[in-house]
């Protein structure tokens, strides 16, 4: 998730990563994302946030402190992914050789709740 709009902080513009490591069939984390001098991964635990899943879909209860704590706008920019686990990203690519990601390459969804003045 791109919480904050800016392509150059975090890793490769991502601010926090959903459902990095589960820690139940309930629990699982949310980490802040960086990069060393190499461009990899780094993260740190941010909170524990809540999750069900329900035959093929997975459902996240993220609280909005994440997203600036703003209720009245809400911009945030996110890629869904999926990969196996132990593997050290070094680049978005990464994702298409080990694991998967959507919507493809640097592209990402969008969530907004408010009408660009």
């Amino acid at each position: 998730i791109n919480s904050d709009g800016d392509t150059q902080n975090g890793w490769h513009g991502y601010d926090y990563i959903v459902n990095y490591s589960a820690e139940s069939e309930n629990v699982t984390n949310i980490v802040k994302c960086g990069a060393d001098a190499d461009g990899a991964l780094t993260t740190d635990e941010a909170g524990k946030i809540s999750y069900r899943v329900e035959d093929n879909k997975m459902m996240l209860a993220v609280p909005m402190q994440y997203f600036g704590g703003d209720y009245e706008k809400i911009y945030f920019e996110f890629k869904w992914a999926d990969a196996d686990e132990g593997v050290e990203f070094k680049t978005l690519e990464d994702f298409y050789t080990y694991g998967d990601a959507a919507p493809l390459g640097r592209l990402n969804w969008i969530y907004q709740n408010y009408i660009p003045e």
